[in-house]
């Protein structure tokens, strides 16, 4: 079969030809792809930035058990309201939050912060980046901007 192919230089040519435009097709599909991922985390970086945002105009409004804004939240009631802002719904409740986020090793400015105990998941907050979360802690409480105080949580992305 070599001998037939090889005896045809316009099979060879073409082959060639069209294996570098297979090659090229590839290359620009990848390009595509890495710009498509680059674009997204850009969006995502927007979006968190915007959370943190919204959520810090919440500074001061007072911790109220099931409610969910606009003036006095709980912790998945603050999140909820914060979230909703930026077109994304959440549950009222942290650990059914915990269910619909995507769990990341990463975390970026804007992912929830889960906090859990042996009973599950407890708390939920926004992370704010470096080290830092907004929250409506609890009874007697606002919503403010505190260091996060354990190693006892996990991260979720829902943006």
């Amino acid at each position: 079969m070599s001998d037939t192919f090889a005896a045809h230089p316009k099979r060879v040519e073409r082959t060639a030809e069209l294996r570098e435009r297979r090659k090229a097709r590839e290359r620009a599909e990848r390009r595509k792809e890495r710009r498509e991922e680059q674009q997204a985390a850009e969006e995502a970086a927007t979006r968190g930035e915007r959370v943190v945002a919204l959520a810090s105009q919440e500074a001061g409004d007072p911790y109220v058990y099931g409610a969910a804004g606009p003036s006095s939240f709980d912790c998945s009631g603050f999140t909820q309201y914060v979230y909703a802002q930026v077109g994304v719904s959440l549950p009222h409740s942290s650990s059914a939050q915990a269910g619909v986020a995507q769990e990341v090793s990463d975390p970026q400015v804007g992912d929830l912060v889960f906090f859990t105990g042996s009973g599950g998941v407890y708390h939920v907050a926004i992370y704010a980046g470096d080290g830092m979360l907004w929250h409506s802690p609890n009874s007697g409480s606002v919503v403010s901007l505190e260091p996060i105080w354990t190693s006892s949580v996990f991260y979720g992305r829902v943006l």
